[in-house]
């Protein structure tokens, strides 16, 4: 029999705070366990909605188990008084028990990530300001495929853009977007003694699940992510005295202005386009089969089109090993032609197509 450090019920955890100016939406997911082959039971706090999370049945493709109600439980969830209450029996030591809590409070004090950000030609201009009463790092502003990374921000600075490298980067690998923002790109290869490497690890992982979970690559508005070290270990619990350990990320939404000297500089990453025809999925940028495939970018009927801008990944990306099935397009492309009702072929080597060769870029 081996020994173990732990004495009781313990917890890992994942928590994002997703801030609006009005509310602030708490998303926790914990991991719940205990060193020995005993039943427990663990008030949390009742202010949350709980929901115990499971495996798909096709994960272990074991037959689905019919309840007829006599059965006794394993975990059973009860509310009360003290609060909601988790209770579980006939669990092997150190089995996992996954939950996920979620509840929203107003933001009455406007704490977030805010500021005024202006997109144009691929350069960012404006300011973002810390509006939370501790220091955030690793603080990265996502929009249409470009992203901008600062090291840290302390409670009420406000930091100007102006200047600030632009990363453009692939909208198909949400995990290599995550490891650029929170510095797990840095390394190499696994280092589970380093604790800086943990972190980052753990912030990665939250990150990537979040893109892929909650927000997209195709957005309206610009979304600002952040970490901090005052993690909030106890927040979901009724009593103290157990052991926690987790990550805490924090997100704002924030409107972007496009307009530079009277002309417009539009994104067609700023909705997901339509497939008219072929193999093309959109969450994944990517495209599958031999036929053609035909897409249709809409920019809005507010503008009228000058001039079309192709951009590729940033070369750090297109560098890492990591990218071995991720794939520059190489091809022919064509854009349709009204006039004529006809595809023109164009020309692969250009990155910037101006009228008379189909659309974009722009003035208002």
């Amino acid at each position: 029999m081996q020994k173990t450090r732990f004495r009781d019920t313990f917890f890992t955890y994942a928590t994002i705070f997703d801030n609006s100016e009005s509310y602030e939406d708490e998303y926790t997911y914990i991991n719940m366990r205990t060193p020995y082959n005993k039943a427990y039971s663990i008030p949390l706090d009742p202010s949350y909605s709980l929901l115990p999370i499971t495996r798909s049945k096709s994960y272990e493709r074991a037959p689905v188990p019919k309840f007829t109600g006599s059965e006794d439980y394993n975990v059973r969830i009860s509310y009360g008084e003290d609060g909601t209450r988790v209770s579980a029996q006939n669990a092997a030591a150190f089995s996992p028990k996954y939950y996920a809590l979620k509840k929203r409070t107003s933001n009455d004090n406007r704490k977030g990530l805010w500021g005024k950000i202006t997109l144009f030609n691929g350069k960012v201009y404006g300011t973002v300001t810390n509006e939370y009463p501790f220091s955030v790092e690793k603080v990265g502003i996502l929009m249409y495929g470009k992203m901008v990374v600062i090291d840290e921000l302390k409670p009420g600075e406000t930091k100007q853009l102006d200047g600030i490298s632009v990363i453009n980067y692939p909208i198909n690998n949400s995990l290599q977007v995550s490891a650029r923002v929170t510095g797990g790109y840095q390394y190499s290869k696994a280092d589970i003694e380093d604790p800086d490497y943990m972190l980052a690890l753990s912030r990665t992982n939250i990150l990537s699940f979040y893109l892929d979970r909650y927000s997209s690559f195709y957005n309206q508005e610009a979304r600002i992510v952040a970490f901090s070290e005052d993690q909030k270990d106890n927040q979901f619990l009724t009593n103290g005295g157990y052991e926690t350990y987790g990550v805490t990320m924090y997100t704002s939404a924030i409107n972007v202005n496009l307009k530079k000297d009277d002309e417009t500089y539009r994104s067609a990453l700023m909705r997901m386009p339509t497939t008219v025809s072929g193999q093309y999925y959109s969450d994944t940028n990517a495209i599958y089969g031999v036929d053609p495939v035909a897409l249709e970018y809409s920019l809005g009927n507010d503008v009228s089109v000058e001039k079309l801008i192709f951009e590729n990944p940033s070369e750090e990306f297109l560098d890492s090993q990591s990218t071995n099935y991720t794939n520059i397009f190489k091809g022919k492309m064509y854009f349709y032609n009204h006039d004529t009702g006809n595809y023109d072929l164009m020309d692969p080597g250009n990155t910037i197509f101006g009228k008379g060769t189909g659309l974009i870029f722009i003035t208002g």
